[in-house]
């Protein structure tokens, strides 16, 4: 289902990938659409599982969080504002083998391999066969291969349940009490809060700049303070860092997405 997701997701990948290019052609037309599906969906996935990773026992290995973000993206598939965050990362996956048969040995970002890719496309057909039909055709699942995805995904939704289940909250009841530590916010306000530290890298700026502008991140934000209870305050925080990268901070109660990531991102969609 690719290009099928709320406006203002789609104008975060149309800011950043598709200006100055001519729409009036089919392929041009084709291959932008196909960009913002990447960047979006890439930028909605490591944004999901970065916060996640706040739930995770520590040395959580980076398989398992991968699969928690496919977990909480179908759980939320049932609502209009949930399915966002599948839509997006089912869009990027299929933008990606796409992508990368348009443009062959074209290097992507950091940790962004075809083991990697095919992993999330096995959890995302074990999440929904029907839905995701398509996308195990594109990366060549067998029969076999599909009935073990399934088991796999199963296996990962029970995992994250466990670690999930207090976390959650219910339609309009309170969240869930816990002892909080000394200066910490009230248990009904909003845990995970979203920052844009500035840089001083232009192209960095830029898109922290149109990300920021275009909402996508607190579309995410808000949607986490919706449906869970953090087990901590946590600050969702996009920021420079010398490097492309994507990860938690325990000590600082930090998920950090990184300017550079995001730049990454864009060129890897060209």
């Amino acid at each position: 289902m690719p290009g099928f997701f709320p406006a203002v997701l789609v104008n975060a990948g149309v800011t950043l990938l598709l200006t100055g290019a001519s729409a009036a052609a089919d392929e041009a037309s084709d291959r932008q659409r196909l960009a913002g599906d990447y960047f979006v969906g890439a930028s909605v996935f490591l944004f999901e599982r970065t916060v996640l990773a706040a739930f995770a026992p520590p040395g959580a290995d980076d398989a398992t969080l991968d699969a928690g973000a496919i977990v909480l993206a179908r759980e939320k598939a049932d609502s209009e504002s949930g399915s966002v965050a599948l839509q997006a990362i089912l869009a990027w996956l299929e933008a990606w083998l796409s992508l990368e048969k348009k443009t062959p040995g074209s290097e992507a970002p950091p940790g962004f391999d075809p083991a990697r890719r095919h992993a999330l496309a096995c959890l995302a057909y074990g999440a929904d066969p029907e839905v995701s039909g398509g996308l195990a055709d594109h990366v060549a699942l067998g029969g076999a291969e599909r009935e073990a995805c399934i088991a796999r995904y199963l296996e990962a939704r029970k995992v994250w349940s466990g670690w999930l289940g207090s976390y959650r909250k219910s339609p309009g009841a309170p969240a869930p009490i816990r002892a909080a530590p000394e200066g910490a916010p009230a248990e009904d306000e909003p845990a995970l809060h979203l920052a844009f530290a500035p840089t001083i890298d232009e192209a960095d700026q830029a898109v922290a700049d149109a990300v920021r502008e275009n909402g996508l991140f607190q579309v995410l934000t808000d949607d986490f303070n919706t449906n869970l209870a953090m087990p901590r305050p946590v600050t969702a925080l996009l920021t420079q860092c010398g490097e492309a990268r994507a990860f938690y901070n325990p000590d600082r109660g930090e998920a950090v997405l990184c300017y550079e990531m995001l730049g990454a991102l864009v060129k890897a969609a060209p």
